[in-house]
């Protein structure tokens, strides 16, 4: 086994790390069934087999849409995996090759497996605490307010918890906060567990199952031409794959149900293809849709949705009244329960990940550019830090039904064009945000650590 890793992330894959490819080669056809077998008990990692064979396909005429390095170590495998990334940006992947002509048992096979699954499962787990070790140092609300709620406030235990990832200078110590982390995790409700692992997800952007195939498979079937694109504007750091530009608009309408409402709302959400096909996107959940909507529309009108407007009451009051105008009632109640549980916006978002990942009626493309992306900004007085969200279809492609909408005071689009500016969510403090940086370098400085790293990667520090 080899891990490579790719230094350009402009032209990185943003593979997902629970997945391991198998290529469908004239080494590996033999053993296909062995490989299902595998697949059968394969845990929490998925066998992906992917039709490709370097020896009919390889290029050997790249263009600069493509990392030359990373395309021959990848191509010229039979089994690939991306590790999981320690911090955003990080891209690395563990490959295996079989030699030609040689005869592999079911051993061998499930060996190589299952050794490739015990390094991916050992660099998850650096990858949680690394995690984990930034929240405390640098701050991240949804964490924050997670932590809190898990502990019950309970600051002895929050301190023991910080202690964990202050003075990681050795193996011996990053092992011991490895084991740490994997107690911690099993000692929460399996609610919690999910809601701190789709956290973690959405802040390492990693992207789903679906995605990841597409990506890969375009990625080895690569043939130069001028009508593929690599996505490689900065609005787009994290999601880098071959792609179609956007054929299709998103146009988001009025169509007001009968009685009550169920979970799509008086609002709809219409994928609208240049060749005039329709298909309205179906979520599965209010707080999904709602998600969607309000990062859609702040995208067009504000320049993306930040979780904070949860946290700051004339945004709250707006989300309100955005709410009330897709579901006639209940804005407050649904504001308030987002304000006290903001780890539910992540949750919504990738459940809303998923149901677009799923459906079967979208292709590969159309799911890319539905598919949300995170940018970070840096706004106020003092270039304090700002994440907001977005997808990653163009603010052109975004439509609002003009003739619904417009100039109507209480709209969709009148609401969210009187959302805040940015720069006056930072007059508000999370105060268990605060409380968890102010333990943290407590700690840091009781133990004389604030600028001795050790051995750990300075670029892990950034």
């Amino acid at each position: 086994m080899i891990i490579v890793s790719s230094e350009n992330e402009k032209l990185a894959l943003n593979l997902n790390p629970y997945q391991i490819f198998v290529f469908v080669n004239e080494k590996t056809k033999p053993y296909l069934d062995q490989f299902q077998a595998l697949q059968e008990h394969g845990g929490r990692f998925k066998i992906v087999l992917i039709d490709y064979d370097a020896k009919v396909e390889a290029q050997n005429d790249l263009g600069d849409d493509i990392d030359p390095q990373l395309y021959n170590v990848i191509v010229h495998s039979d089994v690939v995996a991306r590790v999981m990334p320690k911090v955003p940006g990080d891209y690395r992947y563990a490959t295996e090759s079989f030699w030609k002509g040689k005869n592999y048992d079911f051993d061998y096979m499930s060996h190589k497996i299952e050794e490739l699954k015990r390094a991916l499962h050992e660099e998850r787990n650096k990858s949680y605490v690394n995690t984990l070790r930034r929240y405390f140092q640098y701050g991240n609300d949804d964490f924050s307010d997670f932590v809190m709620d898990v502990f019950d406030g309970n600051l002895s235990k929050l301190v023991e918890m910080s202690q964990r990832y202050t003075n990681l200078v050795s193996s011996k110590m990053q092992s011991a906060a490895e084991t740490f982390t994997e107690n911690f995790l099993m000692r929460l409700q399996p609610e919690q567990r999910e809601e701190l692992m789709l956290l973690i997800k959405d802040t390492l952007g990693y992207c789903g199952e679906k995605e990841s195939e597409m990506i890969l498979n375009k990625f080895v079937h690569y043939k130069p031409s001028p009508e593929r694109q690599i996505t490689s504007s900065l609005l787009y750091r994290k999601a880098r794959s071959f792609v179609s530009k956007p054929n299709f608009r998103i146009v988001v309408s009025r169509q007001e149900q009968k009685g009550y409402t169920d979970k799509d709302g008086d609002v709809t959400i219409t994928i609208v293809k240049d060749d005039g096909s329709q298909t309205e996107l179906n979520l599965a959940h209010r707080g999904e849709k709602m998600i969607y909507l309000l990062t859609i529309l702040c995208q067009k009108y504000c320049g993306g949705f930040p979780n904070r407007f949860f946290k700051y009451a004339p945004a709250k009051t707006l989300i309100a009244k955005f709410y009330d105008r897709v579901y006639r009632s209940g804005g407050g109640e649904w504001v308030e329960k987002m304000y006290a549980h903001q780890n539910y916006s992540s949750m919504y978002r990738t459940h809303a990940k998923e149901s677009i990942e799923k459906d079967e009626r979208l292709d590969a493309d159309t799911v890319y550019w539905l598919n949300f992306e995170n940018q970070t900004l840096k706004v106020g007085r003092r270039n304090e830090k700002l994440e907001i969200r977005k997808i990653r279809l163009p603010i052109d492609n975004i439509v609002i039904d003009d003739d619904i909408f417009q100039d109507e005071e209480n709209s969709l689009e009148a609401i969210v064009k009187r959302f805040p500016d940015f720069d006056e969510l930072f007059g508000y403090k999370n105060p268990a945000a605060e409380k968890l940086r102010e333990i943290h370098q407590n700690l840091l400085s009781s133990k004389n650590q604030r600028e001795d790293t050790g051995w750990i990667d300075k670029r892990l520090m950034e």
